[in-house]
């Protein structure tokens, strides 16, 4: 998501370096905020009651991206500071929304994982999470090129070509707001929660008898 907002701030809306670094501060601050987040309600909820709301969220904003234009400011605010419109307002919400899935997924995993497997299954947790963010790039990448290749053919003004450069990363998020939709319906098949250590049954605990034979 970070790749393609950059490249769709500082080169379809013809953005500079400083607008690109404040619209991705837009998506990154919310993704640290929803981590955070996460670790401490999932002391109060199960994964599929943090996550499935979550992913919701996030990925109706990331539909919300695909209807971005060549006139879309980059952001609107209310107030002089609350974003109520443009590129900004609809990545806070992704991003925060975000922030929770990936941080609650991990916690998920961490969580359920035998106690001598939980590196392992961390690791792979994370080598998944790199592997798709590689693969989601360089195919989506691939995509997009086709795409302005093909919403351009015909086109001679440079306002015409712009607005093909902008409609093909549309449906990048387009494709990008899909992928998280899909999450969301494979969380309906989480189960299980962080369980509380002070609330655990004293009599699965050993006694000091159990413990010294």
């Amino acid at each position: 998501m970070i790749t393609f907002l950059s490249l769709f701030v500082g080169v379809a809306l013809g953005g500079s370096a400083s607008d690109i670094r404040d619209m991705i501060y837009f998506f990154a601050v919310p993704v640290i905020v929803g981590a955070n987040v996460a670790g401490a309600l999932l002391n109060r909820c199960s994964y599929r009651t943090l996550l499935v709301p979550a992913l919701l969220v996030s990925g109706v904003a990331g539909l919300s991206m695909s209807l971005m234009t060549t006139a879309t400011p980059f952001w609107v605010l209310s107030f002089g500071a609350l974003p109520t419109g443009g590129v900004a307002l609809p990545l806070i919400p992704l991003g925060f929304g975000l922030g929770i899935a990936l941080a609650g997924a991990t916690i998920a995993v961490q969580n359920e994982a035998p106690p001598n497997q939980v590196g392992a299954a961390v690791g792979l947790t994370k080598f998944f999470q790199t592997l798709g963010g590689a693969l989601g790039i360089s195919i989506l990448t691939i995509f997009q090129s086709w795409r302005f290749h093909s919403l351009s053919v015909g086109s001679e003004s440079s306002g015409a070509l712009r607005a093909a450069l902008v409609a093909s990363y549309d449906e990048v998020f387009l494709v990008l707001g899909v992928s998280v939709l899909l999450a969301l319906v494979c969380s309906f098949w989480l189960c299980g929660r962080v369980l509380d250590s002070r609330t655990a049954n004293p009599a699965e605990a050993p006694t000091a008898v159990e413990s010294s034979t």
